[in-house]
């Protein structure tokens, strides 16, 4: 089913829509309007879901499902706007650290391995 809603834009506005419209060669109007809309709707979802994930304390899992956005493109979303989604407790980190250089060192991943070693004994 296909909704029609409707916008009232002031001079200035409406100025805009045309300038941007004639810039980006949209065929009509309103396919500029839809694709503002989207973009529009899109930015809302992500204010959503930092007010969930960081207010409401819903997991990054929750947080996708409620707002519809993969976890991925939120965990970026997120990292983009300094939102931790990562958090070690202090008396933890060693083991965190031991863990990745092992696995690094399993992979192959010898700077990788290398550098959380020396993290490691820093500590």
């Amino acid at each position: 089913m296909v909704h029609t809603k409707s916008l009232r834009l002031d001079d200035k506005e409406n100025d805009d829509v045309k300038k941007i419209q004639e810039s980006l060669r949209y065929p009509t109007e309103s396919a500029l309007l839809k694709r503002a809309f989207l973009l529009g709707l899109d930015e809302l979802r992500m204010e959503m879901a930092v007010r969930l994930y960081t207010i409401q304390g819903l997991s990054i899992g929750e947080t996708a499902l409620a707002v519809d956005i993969p976890v991925p493109v939120l965990l970026d979303a997120f990292h983009a706007r300094g939102i931790r989604t990562f958090t070690v407790p202090a008396d933890d980190q060693s083991a965190v650290i031991g863990n990745l250089a092992r696995q690094a060192r399993r992979f192959g991943a010898t700077q990788l391995a290398d550098a959380a070693e020396a993290r490691r004994l820093d500590r």
